[in-house]
């Protein structure tokens, strides 16, 4: 008997192991170091490091005194927690991270690409933030020690950090940054900073659309707060925003089974303590909370957070619907390939058996074929998006798909595919180096490994596995990056391997996979009276 469980822990076995780096085989192999920062922070192709300085992150505790709530002379001595890193400067971003990497041209190779092996379980930028510079109201130099260069900054909608006044409205809440470095170093960056901040309000109002989108707006809007907290009787009534197709038709899998409810809670807890959308902080709750699976709602925006499309979106919020009206009216091969495989779609799901879900999922791939017609449309495209298209909107989707296409999956969605053919050469080798007993045997068989391997990345496993637990690896391939799919693909071949080490056939080794699957959700202790 198995479960999830079992597969999440043998993927665990596979992330982040002593002496074992994937191999990035689907890049180039010497990436710019502006290439490697944008990777890390999730950045959009426009961006370049200008300024790095090394940095404590101060955060405040959730629930100050009075005392502690107000400015004072000793703000730079707040209690909360610490967070050692770097601090990094782009054009439009601020980034913090734990990670200690650098990305100028002073800094050798192995600093700036030290992050590309182990992260830990926290994704490629580690705890901290990626800000928009637009979403920052205001710097403070603070009134500090003398060897101490403190900064505090205000989001515009950042952490919400109640006193133990009563009646006391929430505030949005400062954190600090203790600069570490010179005093011309630290003075360079500041103004850096400065000429950012200005140049930054020119997206405020981009920001603005996009987060009025996000439902962790919603979750928090006076009106629709579900805390002990009374509801802002004066603040105005909100329509919730697009979550997916899920909404109308219903998510995948028992939301009570799922415990969606009690994640939602704890998502608009982290929210109020950590900031949310586009100035959230990361700290190890947020990776921990992913992992244990997103609440429906939410799910799409956090995929966009972890995956970077939220931050390109900012820079073009308006791309896709102007898209599809300047080419309204207009054919192409790619749009006849797309009507072909438009009812092969997840059609197990309801939303695709209606003519909203095939609309939805035809004007994604329509207006993603006109922004890059190099690729145009490829075999898979329509089983991501259609299961993107559960919990985003159409515009979400269309972002991520090109974050995916051009960016943590290059050359997967192209005619030739030759960014999947060649991760099945490494996961081959892969299988050959943690498993050598399976892999000779497969060769002695001739059982060709690609036969399920191929589908397992093309389609993400969503076409491989009930689409709940699928969805439960795109929640960690979009925070960890494309390892996921190795490391979920080693599991796998690891759980069932006494099993495979039978099969003589590809038929065999197919259907033995696919009982596997069937069976996931099935308890591993079924007589067990602990329901966990």
């Amino acid at each position: 008997m198995f479960q999830l469980s079992s597969l999440v822990q043998k993927a665990q076995a596979f992330i982040d192991p002593a002496n074992f780096l994937l191999p990035s085989s689907s890049s180039d192999r010497n990436p710019s170091k502006a290439s490697l920062f944008r990777q890390q922070f999730r950045l959009p192709d426009s961006q370049n490091p200008l300024q790095e300085i090394s940095a404590e992150l101060v955060l405040p505790v959730p629930f100050l005194t009075p005392s502690h709530a107000t400015q004072g002379t000793k703000d730079a001595e707040r209690p909360g927690n610490r967070y050692e890193g770097n601090l990094h400067l782009s054009e439009r971003f601020l980034c913090f991270s734990t990670q200690h990497t650098s990305f100028l041209s002073a800094a050798s190779f192995g600093a700036s690409s030290a992050f590309t092996g182990q992260t830990h379980g926290t994704g490629p930028s580690g705890n901290g933030f990626t800000i928009p510079l637009c979403a920052i109201r205001r710097v403070e130099r603070l009134n500090s020690l003398s060897h101490v260069f403190s900064l505090a900054l205000t989001t515009w909608n950042g952490a919400l950090v109640k006193t133990n006044a009563k009646d006391t409205p929430a505030a949005p809440q400062r954190f600090t940054l203790h600069l570490i470095g010179s005093r011309h170093a630290c003075e360079r960056f500041c103004d850096g900073l400065k000429r950012g901040l200005r140049e930054g309000m020119k997206d405020v109002d981009n920001l603005r659309m996009v987060v009025a989108e996000c439902h962790s707006e919603y979750l928090l809007s006076g009106r629709t707060t579900k805390s002990n907290d009374k509801p802002d009787q004066n603040a105005p009534v909100r329509e919730p925003p697009d979550t997916g197709l899920g909404l109308v038709f219903r998510y995948p899998g028992d939301a009570r089974k799922l415990r969606d409810r009690s994640k939602m809670r704890l998502w608009g807890e982290y929210f109020r303590e950590n900031g949310r959308n586009a100035t959230l902080i990361r700290q190890p709750t947020f990776h921990k909370l992913i992992r244990v699976g997103l609440p429906n709602r939410l799910r799409g925006e956090i995929w966009e957070l972890t995956s970077g499309s939220f931050y390109a979106r900012i820079r073009s919020p308006k791309l896709y619907t102007e898209t599809l009206s300047k080419f309204s009216g207009r054919e192409s091969l790619a749009i006849d390939e797309i009507e072909k495989d438009l009812n092969r779609s997840l059609p197990e799901y309801p939303g695709f058996q209606s003519e909203e879900g095939i609309g939805r999922l035809r004007r994604v791939l329509t207006a993603y074929s006109w922004i890059n017609e190099e690729i145009g449309y490829c075999q898979a495209m329509n089983i991501v998006v259609a299961a993107l298209l559960i919990y985003t909107s159409e515009t979400q989707a269309f972002f991520l798909l090109s974050v995916l296409c051009q960016r943590l999956l290059p050359g997967y969605y192209s005619t030739t595919m030759y960014g999947t053919l060649l991760d099945q050469k490494v996961f081959e080798s892969l299988v050959e180096k943690t498993m050598p007993v399976l892999w000779e045997h497969l060769v002695r068989s001739d059982v060709q490994l690609s036969v399920v391997s191929l589908p397992w990345f093309l389609s993400l496993y969503i076409n491989s596995m009930p689409l709940v637990f699928a969805f439960r690896v795109l929640d960690v391939f979009f925070l960890e990056g494309p390892k996921v799919l190795f490391q979920i693909g080693l599991a796998i071949l690891r759980i069932n391997g006494e099993e495979l080490l039978d099969v003589t056939d590809d038929g065999t080794f197919i259907s033995v996979l696919k009982s596997y699957f069937s069976r996931l959700d099935e308890s591993a202790h079924p007589r067990s009276e602990n329901p966990k």
